[in-house]
């Protein structure tokens, strides 16, 4: 397990922007001091004493560190070392820039079957190797599934966000009523004994969901949405799965049974006809970390001058012109010998050095100059270095709000009925993926 430390994190990392916040966490962009390499800090607000129900308990956050911590997977967040001091535990994540899943999803309405097998893949492939460690995940969905870099094609995914996970002993019996309601499985509406099955019921549901761009599941209301999950009440609408293959909808129904024991196996999917006869490029992973460039003086090759003056001359002015650079005229001496210049969002500053003639002994003189950033209609170019990459960690859902949803005082947002179609031109709202129990959700209604 992962050690954790009781130095003070900003000693070795540059914190910067925020990149996403929920109830009891922060997710800053973090620049390791010692390398330039750019990572995710999560600073997760510690609970003082066992009544409270402000922050995380140290069990749970430990929980997830360990997890995280004693597993190595291409399709898995990597955990680089961990922070802790009176107040909060940070973790230091690998940097993922690509956005969640559910984006792209909401952006593309639906995928291919083709595309959605490039993806499912991945999953599965992740997914297998956990259920190989006994580890259920406890909270699959399109939100808590990243794509590494979105111009990438095929695309490549991290699974993220294991907060609720579990190493499952066998022969210990484990309830809980947590998750996201949509994507929970039956066991876990009735407070059944629960374990690996309930992530394959997940992926049955993101399957669904990846071909048709709707929830299989959502009702008008939490509790509508609990009956459907437990009479397993959903259908293939033919306006959302005209011309899917059997073999998908195969694929999703068995996944979606109400017997864990008669579900299908994350292992078993793998040799599905459908996944397994698909002719699909599946992304290798060779990639190197971010690391953060910061802005650097741009060199200039020298120049000749427009124009000599005498020694009287008035001090020069610069601009930029398509050729980039050039001085404009009353420049003082005979020769330009060098120009550099280095460039921020507000403006370009210039340090030209000049001959200029003092009678007989002619000696250089530097002499800076400030140009503003050119308007659009001057053509002028001042190139800046792209900023480094940053990870969305937070989660973005489409829809109506519920007062009475799963998730954390902060994250009440749904999906929107049945078809994202329906939401495209509505706004998201961001919040950081952290679900809550519900059970209490339960006993106040």
């Amino acid at each position: 397990m992962v050690q954790f430390r009781q130095d003070n994190v900003e000693d070795f990392y540059d914190i910067t922007e925020e990149i996403g916040s929920g109830q009891f966490a922060v997710v800053r962009k973090c620049v390791e001091k010692a390398t330039n390499k750019v990572f995710a800090a999560k600073f997760i607000k510690k609970r003082r004493a066992r009544s409270s129900r402000r922050g995380v308990t140290k069990e749970d956050i430990e929980r997830e560190v360990n997890i995280l911590s004693n597993v190595e997977h291409d399709n898995i967040l990597n955990l680089y070392e961990v922070f802790e001091s009176n107040s909060e535990v940070v973790l230091v994540l690998e940097m993922v820039a690509g956005g969640e899943l559910f984006d792209f999803l909401a952006e593309r309405e639906c995928l291919s079957e083709a595309e959605a097998i490039v993806f499912l893949n991945q999953i599965l492939s992740g997914m297998d190797y956990l259920h190989d460690r006994n580890i259920a995940h406890f909270d699959l969905k399109p939100e808590n599934i990243m794509l590494y870099n979105k111009c990438e094609d095929p695309h490549r995914i991290k699974l993220i966000d294991f907060g609720l996970a579990h190493q499952i002993e066998p022969g210990k019996e484990y309830k809980n009523m947590h998750g996201t309601p949509e994507f929970v499985a039956p066991e876990i509406i009735a407070f059944e004994s629960i374990g690996l099955p309930a992530d394959c019921w997940s992926i049955g549901v993101i399957t669904y969901i990846l071909l048709s761009g709707c929830s299989p599941f959502l009702g008008d209301d939490k509790s509508e949405t609990f009956e459907n999950i437990t009479r397993v009440d959903y259908d293939f609408d033919d306006e959302y799965f005209d011309g899917t293959s059997d073999l998908a909808k195969d694929f999703i129904q068995q996944f979606l049974i109400r017997d864990p024991r008669k579900r299908l196996t994350v292992k078993d999917s793998l040799s599905h006809p459908w996944i397994k006869g698909a002719e699909v490029s599946i992304p290798s992973w060779n990639t190197i970390e971010p690391v953060y460039q910061p802005p650097s003086p741009t060199p200039l090759q020298p120049l000749p001058a427009s124009a000599t003056n005498d020694e009287d001359s008035q001090p020069i002015s610069s601009a930029v012109g398509d050729e980039k650079e050039r001085l404009i005229s009353n420049a003082p001496g005979d020769e330009i010998k060098q120009i550099t210049s280095s460039a921020t969002p507000d403006n370009v500053n210039y340090e030209i050095q000049v001959t200029v003639k003092r009678g007989e002994n002619p000696k250089p003189t530097p002499i800076q100059v400030q140009v503003q950033p050119a308007r659009k209609e001057d053509k002028i170019v001042a190139p800046l270095p792209a900023p480094p990459a940053s990870i969305p960690i937070p989660v973005l859902h489409v829809g109506k709000t519920s007062t009475t949803s799963s998730r954390s005082s902060s994250e009440e947002e749904f999906w929107s009925p049945r078809s994202l179609l329906e939401s495209k031109s509505e706004r998201m709202t961001s919040s950081l993926s952290k679900s809550r129990d519900l059970l209490s959700d339960l006993k106040k209604e």
